[in-house]
């Protein structure tokens, strides 16, 4: 906790964020959660409903870390991802020296990790917890944040959710494979949406990632599902580009010029036998350190859904540094 202290007032002084020009008629903090939604002076984000939540999902994705910075700042609430990001910077400053970026990653490795690299032996990833999740944003310094009468608390493996009446137990929860009782607490586990998939060419899946690597040189595509809740059955379809260049064994994200093409679409299967469609279709071109782009969706009750998976997708992510990451499947059912 002392280390963590020294680090938080190093982050301070040594990060100055620009606040942006605001246009009063598409204002950001207009149409995110207002000061008044905040609890128990605890840094952790509170939403009126799902409605509200899922605005604010998709105004991150037009929010860049200044931008980010001055909600948080405003609102006084601790944003996990903002906390992460100031950290990992500060780290990746030591990229010629791994050594010092190893040891800083075993002293904070509840917010940042060096994992090895799943295409070339010997090579690892430095990367934020959390990072490509839509909630990296949201949640507080304790992986948690409230919508309506439910509060969340985000582990590597999924989701648990309970009423708000149940804040402190939820928050000393340390494990999500910890024994909880079931009529108190729901675990929406990360794999769980198409665990009995349909054949071809009706499922293309919950989750693709794809990497074109150039040299020292990458881009990373992803596109997933996520289910962000069971009690009114909330979905996030998520489509991400991240630029990466390697300094001596380690991949680093970095800023380049980003241009993504997203078309995708969800089936969402209910158990009588209808289904629903929901598309999605974005393109463009920032420089940005990543692309995120979401649709939040609903489906009937969980307990009524047979499966939710992608019907099929046609995307492009690319950089001046590599050759565009494309990837498709059943494109005819878009």
């Amino acid at each position: 906790m002392k280390k963590l202290n020294i680090l938080m007032i190093m982050l301070i002084t040594s990060f100055v964020f620009m606040a942006c020009e605001k246009n009063d008629e598409n204002s950001i903090m207009e149409n995110g959660p207002n000061k008044q939604s905040f609890l128990r002076g605890d840094g952790i984000m509170e939403f009126h409903d799902q409605n509200e939540f899922a605005q604010f999902i998709l105004n991150i994705d037009q929010m860049d870390r200044s931008q980010l910075s001055d909600f948080a700042d405003g609102n006084d609430y601790q944003s996990f991802g903002l906390y992460c990001d100031d950290l990992y910077f500060q780290i990746a400053a030591d990229s010629l020296k791994p050594d010092l970026v190893s040891d800083a990653v075993d002293s904070y490795n509840e917010y940042i990790m060096l994992e090895p690299d799943d295409s070339i032996e010997g090579d690892f990833v430095f990367k934020a917890r959390f990072q490509d999740h839509p909630l990296y944003y949201i949640i507080n310094l304790k992986y948690m944040y409230i919508v309506g009468e439910y509060v969340y608390k985000l582990f590597d493996e999924g989701i648990i959710e309970t009423k708000v009446d149940f804040i402190d137990e939820l928050t000393s929860v340390g494990s999500y494979d910890e024994p909880l009782d079931q009529e108190t607490f729901s675990k929406l586990d990360n794999e769980v949406l198409d665990t009995d998939p349909l054949p071809p060419p009706h499922d293309a899946g919950i989750k693709v990632v794809k990497r074109k690597t150039n040299g020292k040189k990458r881009t990373k595509s992803r596109i997933k599902v996520h289910l962000l809740s069971k009690s009114t059955a909330q979905y996030a379809s998520d489509h991400l580009v991240r630029p990466y260049k390697k300094t001596l064994g380690i991949w680093y994200w970095c800023k380049r010029t980003i241009t993504y093409d997203f078309n995708t679409a969800v089936d969402v299967h209910h158990n009588n036998g209808n289904c629903d469609v929901h598309p999605f279709n974005v393109s463009g071109q920032q420089k940005r350190y990543s692309i995120q782009k979401r649709d939040v969706f609903w489906g009937p009750p969980v307990i009524d859904t047979e499966s939710v998976h992608y019907r099929g997708y046609d995307c492009m992510g690319d950089t001046p540094d590599t050759d565009p990451v494309d990837y498709s499947k059943y494109t005819f059912n878009l």
